[in-house]
């Protein structure tokens, strides 16, 4: 199992991500969807050039996020429709600490990725901060779904390059609940689109870059009643790597 692999890392702690503030703005996000079986092997890739996160002992970490939107899913339908400048908005719980952060993931025009956040436990706690990079009323956001899941996180020895692998993810909402047990979201932070080290890593092993966001995912799995002709064919992908371990 990969666990051990893990333990083969060199380490870095939370203070040091936090004093570098690493690739929190104009950062570009690669994703790599695949079945967990592959995992073993991108570890083992990525020992020599990568360190991992470790915190109290611990190198793999439980997160939950509930994701926020209007009745009309203003915000899914903008990355259903491929809208260049759009946001999602989440209460992310870091589980192991309890910490509870109020986020907003901004894709601009250009790309590249802007994440600003405020630590709070609720939408209101943090309506200042939400109203000064949100172009809606945050009274007009609801909560849609749920998800958990737990997480690698990867820095590169010398480039500004932050790899996070998420593993065992759960979607819920009011009335459904869906695991994708057997498959595995690799995301790239980095200065630049290409390039990267970890990008070179999945070409080896014949990983393609691809994939939609948790969110819209999770939206789909739910039954969530909103179009996703657009998001089909990555679905039915996903869905595959799940079940029969397809790169």
């Amino acid at each position: 199992m990969f666990s051990g692999i893990l333990q083969s890392f060199q380490t870095f702690s939370l203070h040091e991500l936090d004093a570098t503030n690493l690739l929190m703005k104009n950062r570009f996000e690669t994703k790599y969807y695949f079945h967990l079986s592959h995992l073993d092997n991108i570890l083992q890739a990525c020992q020599n050039r990568y360190n991992i996160l470790k915190i109290d002992d611990r190198l793999i970490f439980d997160y939950q996020n509930c994701y926020f939107d209007t009745k009309d899913f203003q915000l899914y339908y903008k990355h259903h429709n491929g809208k260049a400048e759009r946001y999602k908005i989440r209460k992310r719980v870091y589980l192991n600490s309890q910490l509870s952060f109020i986020e907003i993931k901004q894709k601009t025009k250009k790309g590249n990725t802007n994440k600003y956040r405020q630590e709070a436990v609720s939408l209101e706690n943090a309506a200042s901060f939400l109203q000064s990079h949100i172009n809606i009323n945050y009274t007009e956001l609801i909560p849609t779904l749920e998800n958990q899941y737990n997480r690698i996180t990867l820095l590169h020895k010398k480039n500004e390059e932050k790899v996070t692998i998420d593993i065992n993810l759960n979607f819920a909402s009011e009335k459904n609940n869906i695991a994708f047990n057997q498959i595995a979201i690799a995301e790239v932070k980095s200065e630049n689109y290409s390039g990267t080290d970890f990008s070179q890593i999945m070409r080896s092993l014949g990983i393609k870059e691809g994939g939609m966001s948790k969110y819209c995912m999770g939206m789909i799995a739910l039954g969530i009643p909103v179009r996703h002709n657009l998001f089909n064919q990555s679905y039915k992908q996903i869905i595959k790597k799940n079940t029969d371990g397809t790169k």
